[in-house]
């Protein structure tokens, strides 16, 4: 079975009466590695792996083993949040309130009678909050910009709902 690991290109490999493997690739397709221990630190800036063989694709191949490396100093994937703790808690909670508000209002008024509609309209306001919400970091907007992401979450839900209430007008005959 293989299961592949989000954010890296890499996959754990699982034999059945066998420990796992991880095969990898490292940046720019010059690496490929296979270790029995990857583990990575909690802020992404660190890398521990364990008897691994390495394969440098260079111009002269060069195949390394390895029983432990230690790979420090990464530039994690992902930026730490500009806003505070609090704040962020906040305005996640309410931008999926007011998309969990319109979702049941949706629902209890049965306009989306597919599984997959209801879905869609669920998932609209916190996947608009949660995208607006990280541009917003990305950006350092002020943290009373904040207050517009559950605005968007919000509309987001509206719009959602309001095309699949429109399509439901137009595809009823007459």
């Amino acid at each position: 079975r293989v299961v592949d690991v989000p954010l890296v290109r890499a996959s754990w490999l699982c034999r059945p009466a066998k420990m796992p493997v991880l095969l990898g690739e490292g940046t720019g397709g010059s690496l490929d590695f296979l270790a029995s221990r990857f583990e990575v630190a909690d802020d992404l800036s660190s890398v521990l792996i364990t008897d691994a063989d390495v394969l440098l694709a260079t111009s002269t191949p060069t195949h390394l083993h390895v029983d432990r490396v230690v790979v420090r100093h990464l530039v994690p994937f992902s930026a730490p949040s500009s806003v505070p703790p609090w704040l962020r808690a906040v305005v996640i909670v309410s931008s999926m309130l007011v998309s969990a508000w319109v979702a049941a209002l949706s629902a209890l008024r049965r306009e989306g009678r597919h599984r997959a509609i209801a879905w869609a309209l669920a998932l609209a306001g916190p996947a608009t909050a949660l995208t607006v919400l990280r541009a917003f970091e990305r950006a350092e907007v002020g943290d009373a910009r904040l207050l517009l992401v559950p605005l968007a979450a919000l509309a987001a839900a509206l719009l959602a709902r309001g095309m699949w209430v429109g399509v439901g007008r137009l595809a009823r005959p007459s």
